[in-house]
């Protein structure tokens, strides 16, 4: 490689656990090539640091260097010396990027010469993937990508402060002397992000979702500490930093204005109503912190905030902080039962309005029951609207939305539940439902949606109440066929996957659906004979989404798909496994460590070996209690005889 495309950073500090994914995420890149790999272990205690040198050993585009744990921002400043890349990436260890990630940005960054290019970001976790609040302001508003412009023609890209959904310029970093603070400290992100966006002359925002940010259910990442103090601290540090840049750029109105709106509205807000979560002699010095950030925001934009943000930050303005700690934690509750607290007096009182508060928020309606009868669907739901106060009186319309076409359905308002003609969906497919709230001066509109898979079998059809993302409810009306398809044979060469079955009735295509990102391949089968066919599916197309758990169908005989075993494949770094679920053949594919894998199942044998011993040992005492029961019952006899 003579001069790379991108130099890939990825600080890493303890995440052995998921870093090998991380790297395989790598490694599946359609331009892996062309790209370079600097990995940084910023003194690891885990087997990470063994982890990166193996990659750097068997990749010549893998770099491993190893420093003293000094923070994940003094960790890429280090790295971004040995950079050579015409663009530079940070990539977190725990995170995960779809194979045709850099080859689409890198045709962007070509297209425009752009100083910087911005992807949207998805949360994920072993079970689900969602977005975060942060990317659905920043990217939600998006029809089409928006090519070079700057923070002042599209401010809500402030909303994006993290910088691993970022392609740079290396020539742009160097030239303007582009730095992560050179500290070990929570959020150092946010300074970093704001900076470039700054100085950028030409920014592309691309709306398609190139980057997966882990979840770890562990809480194990720094920026999910929520609870520490030193989270907070931080925070307010990161603040103070991005304060001193708006005087040192001479930034203008707009822009200052967008960014202290959104620390009212996320930032500050986020940590303050977990505030009796902290040791209260850190209280004082917290407040005061808090309150030498807003004291610097304009009076006005209070205005627009809700009733809970205006009374919560006017009373750290007056520095009333024994109601704050009262009041902070309050906001959830005021959601659901908005009334105003009794110990606040008539100087904060007048702030509430609750009505205007509601229609700030979202309608939320989701299923909370399923029923049937021989033509009807029954929907039960629920629904809430934050800060409304439930005595607050509407009318509730519901739709069906089929493609274009939206029908009226019943809706019996005193026991919300929807009713639904089975005539009304037959032959339909992805049919959603939409519920409107119609109150005296506001509307409010929302999909149905439902948290687990429903099923209403008949002898000649089914209806499948799916959720695909966000959780909205699709109705699935789907005729039976009678067919039964098994699949008798599976081969697998490192690349596809050669699949023989058999089926009573002919069909057309099998379905790969993944069944957390809703992801769908087809794939044509190829008849044998009468019964007999044959159907491959590549091995990237069940490597191409950050969740590997996939459902192996076929849309002309719904669930009527079988496998005849299970199967087992490994490739160097994979396990793939097939079997038989709810009519479906399940497919997962999860990273496969053949060291840890043999240590488990030496614990699972030294389990085994403890239980042995612990059974004999008990079985010999259970023997003894034997001879002696059958030692005593030979005494007793021989006394019997004697009389």
């Amino acid at each position: 490689m003579i001069q790379p495309k991108i130099s890939v950073i990825i600080p890493v500090y303890n995440t052995g656990d998921y870093l090998e994914e991380t790297l395989m995420s790598l490694l599946n890149q359609t331009m892996i090539d062309d790209i370079e790999v600097l990995m940084i272990d910023d003194g690891s205690s885990d087997d990470s640091r063994y982890i990166i040198e193996k990659y750097a050993l068997d990749y010549d585009n893998f770099h491993a260097y190893h420093k003293e744990n000094e923070g994940q921002g003094v960790a890429r400043n280090y790295a971004m010396q040995f950079a050579k890349g015409e663009y530079i990436h940070f990539f977190d260890s725990d995170d995960y990027l779809p194979p045709n990630a850099y080859e689409t940005l890198y045709g962007h960054a070509l297209k425009n010469n752009d100083d910087m290019i911005i992807f949207n970001v998805s949360y994920f976790s072993f079970y689900n993937n969602w977005e975060n609040i942060l990317f659905k302001n920043s990217y939600n508003k998006l029809s089409e990508n928006i090519y070079s412009t700057s923070l002042a023609d599209y401010l809500d890209m402030l909303w994006d402060t993290i910088t691993c959904n970022k392609l740079y310029k290396k020539e742009f970093l160097e030239k303007n002397d582009i730095r992560f603070l050179d500290k070990k400290i929570f959020f150092e992100d946010i300074p970093f992000s704001l900076e470039t966006y700054l100085l950028a002359d030409s920014i592309t925002v691309i709306n398609e979702k190139l980057y997966f940010w882990r979840y770890r259910n562990n809480k194990s990442s720094t920026t999910q500490h929520d609870l520490s103090v030193r989270n907070f601290k931080d925070r307010l540090d990161i603040l103070e930093v991005c304060l001193n840049l708006f005087d040192n750029y001479h930034v203008g109105e707009d822009i200052r204005n967008f960014e202290y709106i959104k620390w009212l509205n996320h930032d500050l807000k986020f940590f303050l109503k977990r505030i009796d979560n902290y040791p209260n002699e850190y209280y004082e010095e917290l407040l005061d912190e808090v309150y030498d950030i807003i004291r610097r925001i304009p009076s006005n934009l209070f205005d627009d905030l809700t009733s809970y943000q205006q009374v919560l930050y006017n009373l750290i303005l007056d520095k009333r902080y024994d109601e704050v700690i009262e009041f902070a934690p309050l906001e959830n509750e005021l959601y659901e039962n908005p009334a105003i607290p009794q110990f606040l007096d008539d100087k904060y009182r007048k702030y509430f309005d609750f009505i205007r508060d509601a229609k700030s928020q979202d309608l939320n309606v989701e299923v909370v029951n399923v029923s049937n009868d021989e033509s009807n669907l029954f929907l039960e739901f629920e629904g809430h609207i934050y800060f409304l106060p439930s005595q607050t009186e509407h009318d509730v319309v519901a739709e069906l939305v089929d493609g274009n076409d939206i029908y009226g359905v019943e809706v019996n308002k005193s026991d919300n539940i929807i009713t639904i003609p089975f005539e009304r969906i037959k032959h339909s497919n992805d049919v959603k439902v939409k519920i409107t709230y119609k109150f005296d001066d506001f509307t409010k509109e929302a999909y149905l949606k439902i948290k687990k898979r429903k099923l209403v079998s008949f002898d000649d059809f089914d209806v499948e109440i799916n959720f695909r993302k966000s959780f909205h409810v699709y109705l699935d009306y789907k005729e039976k066929h009678d067919n039964k398809i098994e699949v008798t044979d599976i081969s697998f060469n490192s690349k596809e996957f050669v699949f023989k079955a058999t089926s009573q009735n002919r069909i057309n295509r099998m379905i790969l659906e993944n069944n957390i990102t809703f992801e769908k391949f087809s794939y044509p089968v190829d008849y044998i004979d009468e019964s007999t066919f044959e159907f491959i599916i590549p091995y990237d197309d069940i490597l191409s989404s950050v969740i590997k758990k996939w459902e192996l169908n076929c849309e002309d005989s719904l669930n009527n798909v079988f496998l005849s075993k299970k199967y087992h494949f490994f490739t160097k770094n994979y396990e793939i496994k097939f079997s038989n679920v709810k009519n479906k053949i399940y497919i997962s594919n999860q990273i496969y460590d053949p060291i840890e894998s043999l240590k488990q199942l030496n614990d699972k044998n030294d389990k085994l070996n403890m239980e042995k011993k612990k059974l004999k040992k008990e079985n010999s005492s259970l023997k003894k209690d034997i001879e002696k029961y059958n030692s005593q019952k030979v005494v007793k006899l021989i006394d019997k005889f004697k009389l």
